[in-house]
């Protein structure tokens, strides 16, 4: 889905914003068409989304990207590959051992 809505914006000029186009863009992915719609137009799942963005900010995430690692958030933000690297090598040596 998010490299057909990065095709769809930059390569194809399409307005993802627009919630019918948005339905199209999840359609071309195999996603049904009127649940994405229905998704969209409704709260049916707010709280659901609203329970996610707790647990990811319980979690330490305050930006994208994030990287998490043993349900913690290893880093928040952008950063240099050499950065998410050291990041990610110290969070494997710091999980525990299974």
């Amino acid at each position: 889905m998010v490299e057909a809505l990065f095709r769809a914006y930059f390569t194809q000029g399409r307005d993802i914003g627009d919630l019918e186009t948005l339905a199209d863009v999840a359609a071309e992915t195999g996603m049904d068409r009127a649940d994405v719609l229905a998704f969209l137009t409704t709260d049916d799942r707010a709280e659901e989304v609203r329970q996610y963005e707790e647990a990811a900010h319980r979690a330490g995430i305050t930006g994208v990207p994030a990287f998490v690692a043993n349900r913690r958030a290893v880093l928040s933000g952008a950063h240099p590959p050499e950065a998410i690297a050291a990041a990610l090598t110290n969070a494997v040596e710091l999980a525990p051992a299974n």
